[in-house]
């Protein structure tokens, strides 16, 4: 089983559901979590995880912040590029559009390195 260790003060309480979540998951000697690069699984389940909730700037910024404690180093360029995206339009430079469109650009990203709603 992979544990996380870089888990955000904020979300302390939800890491019991999310820590609940990766012990279904099945882990490879490999470095990936159910046939995914670990670094990218995690910050593509996070942001599965929390997108529908990320209505608000704050909630956004969190969001981001999540999942940008993983994908600077996956090894896969489409989600560190934009986990990036996403972060910077999160912070206010973007608007509901802006925001979007770097949402599903990330969404795009995970499916791509092989994420399915079967993670």
């Amino acid at each position: 089983m992979t544990i996380r260790t870089r888990a955000p003060r904020a979300l302390l309480a939800p890491a019991a559901l999310i820590l609940a979540a990766l012990a279904a998951c099945s882990t490879e000697d490999d470095g990936t979590v159910n046939g995914m690069e670990q670094e990218a699984y995690f910050a593509c389940e996070d942001f599965i995880g929390g997108y529908e909730s990320a209505q608000t700037r704050q909630a956004r910024l969190d969001l981001a912040d999540t999942v940008n404690e993983w994908a600077p180093d996956s090894g896969i360029a489409p989600i560190r590029d934009t986990a990036v995206t996403l972060a910077r339009v999160a912070d206010g430079t973007g608007n509901e559009e802006d925001w979007q469109l770097a949402a599903d650009s990330f969404a795009q990203a995970c499916l791509d390195a092989g994420w399915n709603e079967a993670n």
